[in-house]
């Protein structure tokens, strides 16, 4: 910059001297000589000279634009990193989470014919056992009791549940069966399946549902004594009752009805509620099959009370032949008191 500045201060009298001399050299001519368009064309001359000068001085007083060299900025280290103590961390305590299964029952009780009872050879019988559903399912008429293994009984290969059954609820679920001809102990045992085809069992463990019976011959008569003539029309009936009064107003009826007579019952007899038959759906039921003296079999149907067990129940069951113009052959009451 200091350069340039001295440059232009040299640079400067030349220009004045130039000026100088040529005004000299104008003045130099008489004035007589000059004519009018001479004096303008010196003029004009002059201060285009004059121009050029002051554009070559400005031109010189420029100060050109520096052009920026690239200088690398030095990368600066990374500061040390100060050490962090290092820091006990106490183990949070764990939890286990209990995940419940979807299909899970438990056992509750035998309702009907508990293990071990004693039945006659040949003998109709309907088992029914009490479970609840501990799962996280609900049960529905989907599902099944299956018979699994052991002594068969003339059980059906399943039974469907009655109706839906919520998670935390109990279900009575029934089979028929029939007691071996031979004396004995025999053992049937089943399981649940679930519509997805799982077949799972009661607790952890899956325990099958069982159905234990001793079928006894009938005691040996040490002296031959006349046997009396049985009545021709006789019956015997036992464990009868209503249970399980539902919340919407359904409930069980059993019974187990015995041929204590000495004539047979055909297999076209019929049960029908010659009172109370508002309960129940239909007017008559038949029976299984032909009942011989001394043999047994099982009535179990579900029925319905429109007041949900606000007040008592009572119904009048008669076996009848309609063969010999509905001839009854053995009454029976059937109550529940809730």
């Amino acid at each position: 910059m200091k350069k340039r500045i001295c440059t232009i201060l040299t640079l400067l009298p030349i220009a004045f001297l130039i000026i100088s001399c040529s005004c000299v050299s104008n003045f130099g001519i008489k004035s007589s000589e000059l004519s009018q368009t001479a004096i303008i064309e010196t003029a004009v001359e002059g201060a285009r000279q004059t121009m050029e000068i002051g554009a070559t001085l400005n031109a010189l007083m420029v100060t050109p634009t520096p052009i920026a060299t690239n200088t690398a900025e030095p990368t600066p280290e990374p500061p040390t990193p100060t050490p962090i103590p290092s820091a006990t961390i106490e183990p949070s305590p764990s939890h286990t989470v209990v995940t419940i299964p979807c299909n899970k029952a438990k056992f509750v009780m035998d309702v009907t014919i508990p293990d071990g009872k004693e039945m006659n050879p040949n003998e109709s019988f309907v088992k029914t056992w009490r479970v609840t559903n501990v799962g996280s399912c609900a049960w529905d008429s989907s599902y099944q009791l299956i018979f699994s293994d052991g002594d068969r009984m003339s059980a059906p290969s399943s039974v469907y549940f009655p109706g839906y059954v919520s998670p935390g609820t109990s279900v009575d679920i029934s089979v028929h069966l029939t007691s071996p001809s031979s004396a004995g102990s025999y053992t049937g045992r089943f399981f649940l399946k679930a519509p997805d085809g799982s077949i799972y069992g009661m607790g952890d463990k899956n325990h099958p549902v069982t159905a234990v019976i001793k079928v006894v011959s009938p005691t040996a008569v040490a002296t031959r004594t006349p046997t009396p003539a049985l009545p021709e029309i006789a019956c015997q009936v036992t464990s009868n009752r209503s249970y399980n009064m539902w919340v919407d107003g359904r409930f069980d009826i059993y019974a187990h009805i015995k041929n204590t007579g000495s004539k047979t019952w055909g297999s076209q007899f019929v049960l029908a509620p010659t009172y109370g038959e508002e309960y129940v759906e239909y007017y008559f039921y038949g029976i299984p099959r032909a009942i011989k003296s001394g043999e047994s079999f099982a009535f179990q149907l579900e029925g319905y009370d429109p007041d949900k067990g606000k007040y008592a129940i009572y119904i009048t069951w008669e076996l009848m032949n309609p063969d010999e113009n509905w001839k009854t052959y053995c009454t029976f009451e059937t109550n529940y008191i809730p």
